[in-house]
């Protein structure tokens, strides 16, 4: 599927789970986002979609853009929140769906890792469609190999069709595993006990702050 198709699908998934929530469920805490309940998560994606379309987001969002986006829609319920980007979504499928939307694409990781999210936090098996957890993999790796720093020993990943190296020169230690894993530990969707349980050759601790996007998982998830 194309950047945008993947958005609709993610969106039409977490829309149609969110109409099977009670009250409970949505204050359900996620384990992989510290704070956060389900609700918040549907919030914030919710609120990226209306940052992106009325021009406000301007760069990376960070930790107060995002606590802002679940100020805003603190007093809204949670159908008003679904229904928001319900409506507002498609604006972001044509967006996508644009040539020269590399940097939109963020918004395809974005809410395909909160999907994730969220079905971890409800017990849910994740999304395992092969193509799209390669898309999303290569995508991380992509981000992680431009900012490899220069000497350190490389790393190389193998993962379904996937066979990419970070850094230059032989690898001090190679990954063996699975699209999906591969997609959620290169965001940091994985702790650090859990990315060294791996099927490695060679040692990554040395490479490991260098091998997620963002902060490791402070406890271990499943999904």
């Amino acid at each position: 599927m194309t950047p945008s198709q993947t958005y609709a699908a993610v969106r039409r998934r977490l829309l149609d789970l969110a109409s099977t929530m009670d009250a409970a469920t949505q204050a359900k805490p996620v384990p992989a986002l510290p704070g956060w309940s389900v609700r918040d998560t549907y919030a914030h994606l919710a609120g990226m979609c209306t940052d992106v379309l009325d021009q406000r987001l301007t760069g990376m969002p960070n930790h107060e853009w995002t606590a802002g986006q679940l100020a805003e829609r603190a007093p809204l319920s949670f159908v008003d929140v679904c229904a928001e980007w319900e409506k507002r979504g498609p604006g972001i499928d044509m967006v996508l769906a644009a040539p020269g939307n590399e940097r939109s694409a963020l918004m395809v990781q974005d809410a395909w890792q909160h999907e994730q999210d969220v079905r971890g936090a409800l017990g849910l098996p994740g999304d395992r469609n092969a193509e799209t957890c390669a898309w999303m993999a290569g995508f991380t790796l992509t981000h992680l190999a431009r900012r490899w720093p220069e000497g350190l020993p490389a790393v190389r990943a193998v993962a379904g069709g996937i066979d990419r190296t970070l850094g230059e020169g032989a690898p001090a230690a190679t990954l063996r595993t699975d699209v999906y894993e591969l997609a959620r530990l290169t965001l940091g969707r994985r702790s650090r006990a859990q990315i060294l349980a791996l099927d490695w050759e060679g040692d990554p601790r040395p490479m490991l702050d260098h091998l997620h996007a963002f902060t490791l998982a402070e406890v271990e998830l499943a999904e």
